[in-house]
């Protein structure tokens, strides 16, 4: 007779990070700032200054970046450190806004690093008005064991940059490992 196998390898996405800012108004665990300009710190609270938005895009709270100054202080909110190791494929999704308030417009960049001390890499602005909680996904590039991403709010008198929903999944196929080997046969 023929023997016949099957060989079933991991494949699939997992989620490596699910914030949402449900934390009681206080920064989440493991999440860090880091002041660029000045020293505002993000808040974590319902909405964006003055009811712009005027709640959280799911929950209670959610992420703000606000300074009523058009000086343009500027501090990176830092992700603990994700595990992104072995996946061909990493995304980062989050919920946005940053609404213009007479003219004046605040800004988010994103940056990833691949060591807690590394330098960090832009991978993209937003300096746009996004009036309503809009989801953004990202491709991250250079996957590590030891990753990190920083959204990056610029104070500029606008509404505020907001932030719900930060997802970081990764994606991997299934790979022969090369100690496995298969053989079939009569027996």
């Amino acid at each position: 007779g023929t023997l016949n196998y099957t060989v079933s390898l991991p494949t699939g996405t997992t989620t490596v990070l699910n914030e949402s800012f449900e934390n009681g108004g206080s920064i989440p665990s493991g999440w860090t700032q880091a002041y660029v300009s000045g020293s505002v710190a993000w808040t974590f609270t319902t909405g964006g200054y003055y009811g712009h938005p005027s709640s959280a895009y799911s929950g209670t709270y959610n992420a703000r970046f606000f300074y009523n100054n058009r000086n343009g202080y500027t501090t990176k909110l830092i992700t603990p450190s994700l595990n992104l190791s072995e996946a061909e494929t990493a995304t980062l999704t989050f919920w946005h806004t940053q609404e213009v308030w007479s003219g004046d417009q605040d800004q988010l960049k994103v940056y990833y690093r691949t060591s807690s001390t590394g330098s960090w890499n832009l991978i993209t602005s937003y300096t746009s008005s996004i009036a309503n909680w809009t989801q953004e996904t990202i491709t991250l590039p250079n996957l590590t064991s030891t990753y990190y991403i920083a959204f990056e709010g610029i104070a500029k008198y606008g509404y505020g940059v907001c932030l719900d929903n930060v997802i970081v999944t990764k994606n991997s196929s299934a790979t022969i490992p090369t100690w496995l080997t298969v053989a079939g046969g009569n027996y």
